[in-house]
C-alpha cells in the first residue's frame, strides 16, 4: 500500500476485520488502483494502475517465515509475487494463482505463474471457449486443478480426470455488479476443497454460490457472503440437484 489516503483506508478496514497487517509493505509510488467502467448488465471493463508493482522487491525469506505452517497461498499476479513462487513451493505450500483475463497461453508475463501453480484460475472474459487453454495448462502440468469462470454460463474445471462444465447458479436477487465474482469463486472453492474437505464438485458449487451472491451487491468491500449463509445456500442447492441424500 502507499502512504496515502487509500492505503490508510485499506489498513483501517483490514484491522477492523481482525486481519494481521504486520507484513503489509509500502509502495513509495502510492496505492495501486483500478478504474472500472460498469455496464447495465453488471459487466465491466477494468483499467489498472499498478504504481510501483513492476519494480518492488519483497524478501522471500521474510514471507516464507511469516507463512510457516500455512497450507495454502492464493497469489495475485502483481509482478513482485513471481519471486515468491519457488520459495513458497519449496516450503511445502500449495499455490493457487489467478491469472485473470488471459488471452494467450504463451503469455510471457504469466509464464512463471502458470508453471508453478497447483491450482490455476482464469476468466473467460476474452474467450468464447476456454477449453483449449485448460488443455494447454494441463499439458504443462497434469497434476493440478484449472478453473475458468464463465460468468452467467457457469464455469469449467479441468484436472487429470478431464474437463467438466458446471451450470450457472441462480439466486433470487439480480446481478448488479460483477466486481469480485472471480475472487469469490476462488475463495469459496479453495476454502471448501483444501480446508474443509469438500469434494471438487461440492467445492465448485460453493465457489459458484459465493460468486453469484457477490454479484448481487454493488461494490465488493462489504456484505460478502458469510460462512453460515454459504452453508445454508449450499445445502439448498445440493438438495435441489440431488447431491445430498
Amino acid at each position: 500500500m502507499g502512504k496515502d489516503y487509500s492505503g490508510g483506508h485499506i489498513r483501517e478496514v483490514l484491522l477492523d476485520q481482525g486481519i494481521d497487517i504486520s507484513l503489509l509493505g509500502i509502495d513509495p509510488l502510492g496505492t495501486k488502483r483500478s478504474v472500472n467502467l460498469m455496464y447495465k448488465d453488471g459487466g465491466r471493463k477494468s483499467f489498472y494502475d499498478g504504481k510501483g508493482s513492476m519494480i518492488l522487491e519483497v524478501g522471500a525469506e521474510t514471507v516464507v517465515s511469516y507463512l510457516s505452517g500455512t497450507k495454502l497461498a492464493h497469489i495475485n499476479i502483481v509482478n513482485w509475487t513471481r519471486h515468491l513462487l519457488r520459495p513458497l513451493k519449496k516450503a511445502g505450500l500449495t499455490l493457487s494463482v489467478d491469472i485473470q483475463d488471459v488471452i494467450d497461453p504463451d503469455d510471457s508475463y504469466r509464464e512463471d505463474y502458470v508453471r508453478e501453480a497447483d491450482v490455476l484460475f482464469f476468466s473467460s472474459t476474452n474467450l468464447s471457449d476456454p477449453s483449449f487453454l485448460i488443455e494447454k495448462y494441463l499439458e504443462i502440468r497434469s497434476d493440478r486443478i484449472v478453473i475458468c469462470g464463465l460468468g452467467n454460463k457457469g464455469c469449467v474445471v479441468g484436472n487429470e480426470k478431464g474437463i467438466e462444465h458446471f451450470d450457472p447458479i441462480e439466486l433470487a436477487e439480480p446481478v448488479v455488479d460483477t466486481n469480485g465474482a472471480g475472487d469469490s469463486l476462488a475463495a469459496g472453492f479453495l476454502s471448501s476443497y483444501f480446508l474443509e474437505g469438500y469434494s471438487i464438485g461440492e467445492a465448485v458449487l460453493r465457489g459458484q454460490i459465493a460468486a453469484r451472491y457477490c454479484c448481487t451487491k454493488k461494490g465488493v468491500s462489504s456484505e460478502l457472503i458469510t460462512k453460515d449463509h454459504l452453508d445454508l445456500l449450499f445445502e439448498e442447492k445440493s438438495e435441489a440437484s440431488g447431491q445430498l441424500s
